[in-house]
């Protein structure tokens, strides 16, 4: 069975230049999914250079897999997380059968050639749709001395929807399928970025209007590498899903990925998302996604 990326395009469209190399000889084709008029879900448009994208994806694209899908994706009246949502189930249509990898610029696969390897062996029911889910890391702030991630306890990693079969989306990658929990890792750039690429962030997520944004933008903006260690259970919307930070020293993220080694998901937590067959992960921090 046929492997496919779709990868959600928007403001940070240069953020390809990592996480589609990561995905690319891993997946039979990729597709690009960007608004027409460069407008955000909600209604913002954003900074664009067309032939620096296209420089882009010359460089990424040496096989000619990638299919840029432009469509209007932001609705006047509609709110980021509806846009998100119909974005997704028109980039599914696009996507045809198969597995279907849905990613952000800012996301990061990490052992791309593994989760595939893993999706091929899972048994599917004939016109039964199947989710699967993997570990989000998501990388908070850049410091001069490396970056602070998000650190969880006793390996209960975030959770997000990251591969589907037969999907149909509900709310962003929500689907109500059936549920696995695999053991891939996602690095997530979610705010490490420059402050006003953070509020412009802040104010184009999915969920924008459902906290203060401000507010969380101040104490973003107060961290460094004295202080993370006092931060705890500081995702503003379910606060023990980022319960503390940790400082990973490296360069660059080309670095952080070469050197982060998360500690593997117990197989008892594996059992449980399994059995329960319908995880409502807890969102997932901030990207277009959620």
């Amino acid at each position: 069975m046929k492997v496919k990326a779709g990868f959600l395009v928007s403001y940070d469209w240069e953020l390809l230049r990592f996480s589609a190399p990561l995905v690319y000889p891993w997946v039979d084709r990729i597709w690009l999914a960007l608004d027409k008029n460069h407008l955000t879900w909600a209604g913002n448009l954003f900074e664009w250079d067309e032939h620096a994208f296209q420089d882009l994806i010359r460089q990424i694209d040496p096989n000619r897999k990638v299919e840029v899908y432009g469509d209007h994706f932001h609705i006047p009246g509609f709110s980021a997380l509806q846009c998100d949502t119909r974005q997704r189930n028109m980039l599914a249509a696009q996507m045809g059968d198969g597995w279907h990898i849905q990613v952000d610029a800012d996301e990061y696969v990490l052992d791309c050639k593994g989760f595939v390897d893993y999706l091929h062996t899972i048994t599917l029911r004939p016109n039964r749709p199947c989710t699967v889910f993997a570990n989000l890391i998501p990388i908070i702030k850049k410091t001069p001395a490396g970056y602070l991630i998000v650190k969880f306890r006793r390996r209960k990693y975030e959770v997000f929807p990251l591969a589907f079969q037969l999907p149909h989306f509900r709310a962003a990658r929500q689907t109500g399928a059936d549920c696995l929990l695999s053991q891939c890792f996602v690095f997530h750039q979610t705010l490490s970025r420059s402050p006003q690429e953070v509020k412009n962030k802040l104010a184009n997520w999915g969920h924008n209007r459902d906290f203060d944004g401000e507010a969380f933008f101040r104490l973003w903006d107060s961290l460094n590498e004295s202080n993370y260690r006092t931060v705890r259970n500081f995702h503003p919307l379910f606060p023990s899903s980022w319960p503390e930070l940790e400082l990973v020293r490296a360069g660059d993220i080309d670095e952080l990925i070469a050197c982060y080694r998360p500690k593997p998901v117990s197989q008892l937590r594996r059992i449980m998302v399994r059995i329960s067959s319908h995880v409502k992960t807890r969102g997932k921090g901030f990207s277009k996604s959620e």
